[in-house]
């Protein structure tokens, strides 16, 4: 498993119209695309938010709005006594190997029994909020979990809330590239899952070095 974090520089503070930008994006197909299966594995799953439009067909505009504007008044109920962070959502991408599409239909899991008719998306969604919590999410964190089937790998798109009710702000952003890749690493290992290239098995034994002080970051992975 991969962990990404999207986050463009950009000059100007993000709005409700961006936020709905992505959401459209996320929920309709590709252009060339025969039909909507081929990007989107299984309906969205909605944490402390809710959809009165359908994510498919001609709704996708009415849902993303509904979102965006969900996610931006609990950030403003969250930050009322403070500064509004910018941004105030994040957008990460938890990407699978090519070939787990068959471990993540039954993945092994010693702590909680496997549904017997879980899916592949489910399962997927259930191992990236594992990594999240290896990261700091918070459950009660406005969040939306989209598993595309659109490349040769399935993966999650997860766009979460950053600020948090008891007075402070998820320091996602802050979290160096190795401390994502740890979080991936634990749970590729805690579920079988395989590392599908040469460049992800390097990074997981540099970071494994680092991890037990036997070898020091660089510059640039540490920021």
């Amino acid at each position: 498993m991969f962990i990404k974090i999207i986050n463009f520089r950009r000059a100007s503070p993000r709005l409700p119209r961006d936020l709905s930008r992505l959401f459209r994006y996320l929920f309709r197909p590709k252009p060339d695309a025969p039909d909507e299966r081929d990007r989107m594995l299984g309906p969205p799953e909605l944490h402390h938010l809710v959809l009165t439009s359908s994510p498919w067909g001609d709704e996708v505009p009415s849902a993303a709005q509904e979102l965006a504007y969900q996610y931006l008044d609990y950030c403003k109920e969250a930050t009322v006594d403070r500064l509004m962070p910018d941004p105030w959502y994040v957008h990460m991408i938890f990407s699978f190997a090519s070939w787990a599409s068959g471990d993540l239909r039954t993945p092994p899991d010693d702590n909680l029994s496997v549904p017997r008719f879980a899916s592949s998306s489910g399962n997927a969604i259930r191992i990236a909020k594992d990594a999240l919590d290896f990261l700091g999410w918070e459950d009660a964190q406005p969040s939306t979990f989209v598993v595309h089937a659109d490349r040769e790998h399935i993966h999650v798109h997860a766009v979460i809330a950053i600020p948090i009710y008891d007075g402070k702000d998820w320091d996602i952003l802050r979290l160096s590239r190795g401390r994502l890749f740890e979080a991936a690493q634990i749970c590729s290992d805690a579920f079988k899952l395989p590392v599908d290239t040469s460049y992800l098995r390097r990074k997981y034994a540099h970071w494994s070095r680092v991890t037990n002080g036997t070898e020091e970051p660089s510059l640039s992975e540490s920021v």
